[in-house]
């Protein structure tokens, strides 16, 4: 069974796109691209923690300074 010719001309687009290409000849394997991504996401991950961190901390005194302090 023969592709459909869609999906030919889709992977011959995709296989000459320049920006595979730019892939192709760069000084970056494959490997330190994934290293790279893996800590990218790392970082924003870790960004987001400190974030909702600093949220339930500010939270949690709002709620002593606001319940707990008024009633001693």
């Amino acid at each position: 069974m023969n592709p459909s010719p869609n999906k030919e001309t889709r992977k011959r687009e995709n296989e000459q796109s320049p920006l595979k290409k730019k892939f192709k000849d760069s000084a970056i394997s494959k490997e330190e691209l994934d290293a790279a991504i893996a800590n990218g996401i790392k970082l924003a991950l870790q960004e987001q923690q400190r974030g909702l961190d600093m949220a339930v901390a500010s939270a949690v005194k709002e709620a002593v300074d606001s319940i707990l302090v008024p009633a001693l």
